[in-house]
């Protein structure tokens, strides 16, 4: 119910009221404040003025319900937030093990103690600088046919930020992601 209000809440410039939320979501007008103040108890800032409404003035860094509440789809099916980790992908490792992972799985580090790129490379992962993720796929298809997805993953990726940003982004094959020849994903 919370990533419902949060979706009719996000991006919009104006005040939404709490009457359009309660009957958009058919759920009473109590429940839709009860939401709210359980949002804000997350870190979300929201401003309630009566007779026009609600809206978003800040989000909390990093905040899955945030992030959850801007993805339209259903491609990603869980996310996973930690502060700090010691690498996602030993973290989405983890959670293979212990079952608890599906495709679509998306984990998310503010910092990682232990990331490494290519060839063991160690990656420095400081907290409050970037966004660390690594996203759990379980396509059908042939194992010789998988490096392909690393490269078709950085093609969709540096479309989406050019898109985003209007920045022109490069790819260094295989899958870095290059401004003015400076990496910023990978």
């Amino acid at each position: 119910m919370q990533l419902d209000i949060l979706r009719s809440l996000a991006g919009q410039n104006d005040y939404v009221s709490g009457e359009k939320i309660s009957a958009d979501l058919g759920i009473t007008r109590a429940a839709v404040w009860k939401q709210i103040k359980a949002l804000r108890g997350k870190g979300f800032v929201i401003k309630a003025i009566p007779s026009r409404g609600y809206k978003i003035l800040r989000y909390p860094d990093l905040s899955p319900d945030y992030i959850l509440s801007r993805v339209y789809g259903d491609f990603w099916k869980d996310l996973f937030f930690y502060k700090s980790v010691d690498s996602t992908n030993e973290a989405a490792a983890r959670l293979e093990v212990s079952g608890r992972v599906v495709s679509g799985t998306v984990i998310i580090a503010d910092m990682q103690e232990k990331g490494r790129g290519r060839l063991g490379r160690q990656w420095i992962s400081p907290p409050g600088s970037n966004i660390y993720m690594s996203i759990v796929l379980k396509p059908e298809i042939q194992p010789k046919d998988a490096p392909l997805l690393t490269m078709l993953t950085a093609v969709t990726c540096a479309q989406a930020i050019t898109n985003v940003s209007k920045l022109n982004v490069s790819i260094k094959w295989p899958n870095d992601l290059l401004v003015a020849g400076k990496k910023i994903g990978g």
